[in-house]
């Protein structure tokens, strides 16, 4: 069998990392893009002061994303943050 070159860094990859398991890899590959966002936005606007505010609205708080991004935020003292979602989605928000 013929390993490609980008398996290999993808194998040294998950074998150093600490948070890697196997039976949740499909969930990791899809997450951890998405908080690795969530956590550049919160870098940046801490960054920017916040332009000033002290109060965040997320649009579509349920998406994973603005839910990760809002965590992020929510450690921050004197950050306020509100999440505008469907009421369908209002349990899973809240």
């Amino acid at each position: 069998k013929v390993k490609r070159p980008e398996q290999g860094v993808l194998d040294e990859r998950s074998s150093a990392d600490p948070f890697y398991r196997a039976d949740t890899e499909d969930l990791q590959a899809l997450l951890r893009p998405l908080f690795a966002t969530s956590w550049l936005i919160d870098d940046f606007m801490a960054d920017s002061d916040f332009f000033g505010a002290r109060t965040l609205l997320l649009s579509s708080a349920s998406s994973k994303t603005a839910y990760a991004t809002a965590w992020c935020l929510a450690q921050r003292a004197g950050i306020e943050v509100i999440g505008l979602t469907s009421p369908a989605n209002v349990a899973f928000c809240e």
